[in-house]
């Protein structure tokens, strides 16, 4: 059904956001700020409909993304794009393996903002060598890692980096006759010895189970996972000066990384969870049929995406997916 005003609020809500760090950017970089301040400001669906069951549904075909780091617009996308990949792998593994999973959360002291891009590289390093002990590899079976560098209550001048890790483990990780359960304080100690401090950092481990009214494992494990980006209302309340910090010091630090499995299972489906070209084909409809009814352009316009042009689909759009 053709509606002229886009129903899907994601779109919106994530535009208003880039008002805020298009601010940040004019003090700085203005290359930036233009780029953002552009992004999304046009978004053509494609609407379709399933030959078999005459069901009708909207699908991104086009958009003008700018794809930098700290763009409301993209971060959303990415996030999307994260979520459909994850789920992708996830479903690959468990189709030849019997997992559970767990999501730890690791941090560090706060460090100034001027030393964070050398603090992230120290835990990343860190991290690699606490994943090659012996400990690590008997029990944890691959691993997806994020990194997000503040917090919603990260004092003016210091960073919060921290890793958000979704754990795979085997069902049997949680028969204490196995002894391959890692207690949160065994971690919190692995972690201090990766990090060859003198204090024992903080370590938050939780069990993920599925979500009350679903029975999807792999749901609930990317709920958990991909629930933290960067999140742009953190960075608006941030100073000038400290964003234009967190900016430098980010430049070039990669966000994701896997190990074991997971990185397997990467490789075997050829894909890049931090390959961001393509903010708009990644999610593939399944085995049925649709057809391409019509092209829908919407634009940016006094607070909401308005239906601005309707087009007919090019023949080499009319086709079966």
């Amino acid at each position: 059904m053709r509606t002229d005003i886009l129903q899907e609020d994601n779109f919106k809500k994530a535009k208003i956001q880039t008002a805020d760090i298009v601010l940040k950017y004019q003090n700085f970089n203005l290359k930036k700020a233009n780029n953002i301040h552009n992004c999304g400001d046009w978004l053509e669906f494609a609407r379709k409909e399933n030959i078999n069951t005459l069901e009708q549904k909207l699908k991104l075909q086009n958009a003008d993304f700018c794809r930098e780091r700290y763009c409301p617009m993209c971060l959303s996308r990415k996030s999307k794009k994260l979520g459909v990949e994850f789920y992708n792998v996830l479903k690959a593994i468990e189709a030849q393996n019997k997992v559970r999973y767990i999501f730890v959360t690791f941090t560090v002291r706060n460090p100034l903002l001027s030393d964070l891009k050398a603090t992230v590289r120290d835990m990343n390093n860190s991290f690699n060598r606490m994943t090659k002990t012996k400990r690590f590899k008997g029990s944890i079976l691959g691993y997806l890692r994020s990194t997000e560098f503040v917090g919603s209550k990260t004092p003016q001048g210091q960073a919060h980096p921290h890793f958000h890790c979704l754990f795979v483990v085997p069902t049997s990780y949680f028969n204490p006759t196995t002894g391959l359960y890692i207690k949160q304080t065994e971690f919190q100690a692995m972690w201090a010895k990766a990090l060859r401090i003198d204090y024992l950092p903080s370590v938050d481990v939780r069990i993920i189970k599925p979500k009350k009214g679903t029975v999807d494992p792999i749901a609930s494990a990317i709920a958990e996972t991909v629930k933290y980006p960067i999140k742009s209302d953190y960075l608006a309340k941030m100073t000038d000066d400290d964003f234009q910090e967190l900016d430098f010091q980010t430049k070039g630090l990669r966000v994701l990384g896997t190990g074991g499995l997971i990185k397997d299972t990467l490789k075997r489906l050829k894909l890049d969870l931090e390959d961001d070209k393509d903010l708009i084909h990644f999610s593939k409809d399944d085995d049925e049929i649709w057809r391409i009814i019509e092209i829908l352009r919407y634009e940016f316009q006094n607070g909401n995406y308005r239906l601005t042009e309707v087009k007919e689909p090019e023949p080499k759009e009319i086709e079966e997916e």
